[in-house]
């Protein structure tokens, strides 16, 4: 026998009212995680080796968090594999608002591309296994020039490299950083061929242009704003939309008819899917009050562009989904790989 419920006004009436408590019970529980969080340290996993730009702009931010919601913010440095080792750590952590993550465009975008081959695949989705809690920082790459580089312009630049194809290096952070990308984004827009040599992250990259190994360099306007004032080396370009209030002399790759040469790294704060919501409205929040604030580290790496959109959850949700489909045409049409 087949038994039909016909929902009576009276059933319906207790269907209401049972969707109405258990969302009430819900409300009640995340006012109450909003209230108590944090009750002890949180632990911010950051994609960096510690003096990083990534690490850089977490600490500038979590020493505030502490100071705000009085419990420690401890970060722990998982530099390496493109930011792979930390995201990996906190993916598989319990979302319950004490581990976060420090994460940035590598292992949320570019990682998902570049580790497409079965035998070098991410262990983790950004997808399914990360909420995105705020947009700490977003900036730009500046390329810089060894002063033996018989170029000052990115006209000369091109015209040299036409001459030369395929002999004038770059390096970079290492295969799929934007200090990659920017490279190879130029190198289609321009119709030239340069020779890119990877390191294993910027400082070696940046020390290698000192000596003159290698001839040109996509890096942080933070890491290169010294070297450019003490005439170590010549900047030529950055890939922002519009100049840098901290090198107003330093054209973008848009004033040279090259408007698809625009990259904008960011870092972000993440954390495992499962926290609290209230925890995540929490600290994004604290995130947009703190880094758009007066505080002075932040507002020196302003002068440098970088900046903290007020967006929501949801709208950081949005950036990081419409610039993975920018990406991926992007690296997958130039078959970058990391093997």
């Amino acid at each position: 026998m087949v038994t039909i419920r016909i929902n009576t006004p009276q059933s319906a009436m207790k269907q209401f009212l049972h969707g109405l408590w258990t969302f009430a019970v819900l409300s009640l529980g995340s006012i109450a995680t909003a209230q108590t969080w944090p009750d002890r340290p949180v632990r911010v996993i950051v994609a960096s080796v510690p003096g990083g730009t990534i690490d850089v702009s977490v600490r500038t931010l979590t020493t505030k968090l502490a100071e705000r919601f009085k419990q420690p913010f401890v970060i722990d440095n998982r530099g390496g594999a493109g930011g792979i080792i930390a995201a990996e750590a906190v993916a598989a952590s319990t979302g319950d608002g004490y581990t976060l993550l420090g994460g940035s465009i590598a292992d949320q975008v570019i990682n998902v591309f570049i580790r497409r081959n079965s035998n070098q695949a991410l262990r983790y989705d950004p997808d399914r296994d990360f909420i995105p809690v705020a947009l700490i920082e977003r900036g730009g790459n500046v390329l810089v020039a060894h002063p033996s580089l018989p170029a000052n312009t990115i006209p000369e630049l091109i015209t040299l490299a036409k001459a030369k194809p395929g002999t004038i290096s770059f390096g970079s952070g290492g295969v799929g950083q934007t200090t990659h990308l920017s490279g190879e984004l130029f190198k289609k827009a321009a119709g030239i061929d340069l020779l890119h040599v990877p390191y294993r992250g910027n400082a070696p990259a940046a020390a290698d242009l000192l000596a003159g190994t290698v001839k040109l360099l996509f890096e942080s306007p933070v890491s290169a704003e010294q070297n450019v004032r003490a005439g170590k080396v010549k900047a030529l370009a950055v890939t922002t939309q519009t100049r840098l209030p901290g090198l107003p002399e330093v054209p973008t790759f848009v004033e040279f008819g090259l408007p698809d040469v625009v990259v904008t790294p960011y870092i972000l704060l993440l954390a495992p899917t499962g926290t609290p919501p209230a925890v995540v409205q929490a600290l994004n929040k604290a995130t947009i009050e703190i880094m758009t604030g007066p505080d002075s580290r932040a507002a020196a790496r302003a002068l440098l562009g970088w900046s903290t959109p007020a967006w929501s959850p949801a709208q950081v949700k949005e950036f990081i989904a419409t610039d993975r489909k920018r990406w991926e045409s992007v690296i997958m049409g130039s078959n970058i790989r990391s093997d």
